[in-house]
């Protein structure tokens, strides 16, 4: 899949083909529609501000999608959460 990745503080987004992940036993995957970036995304890019300080890392963790696979334990597809 695709994805923007940061390769290091105050450096420019750079695009890369990812591995498609694999939902964990109590996981669904998401096939993002759309994805926003927040002050923390870009604190995160230009200052290194993060709990987590390590690069490469893909920005955005507010997102719009479809459920595409849903794991073996979890919900049955379709019903609505909130």
């Amino acid at each position: 899949m695709r994805a923007a990745r940061l390769e290091g503080v105050g450096e420019p987004l750079a695009r890369h083909e990812v591995p498609l992940p694999r939902p964990a036993a109590d996981e669904v995957l998401v096939r993002g529609a759309a994805t926003g970036l927040r002050g923390s995304d870009v604190h995160i890019a230009v200052e290194g501000i993060t709990p987590t300080p390590c690069v490469p890392t893909t920005l955005g963790h507010e997102m719009a999608g479809t459920v595409v696979v849903v794991a073996a334990v979890g919900r049955a597809r379709g019903r609505s959460r909130t």
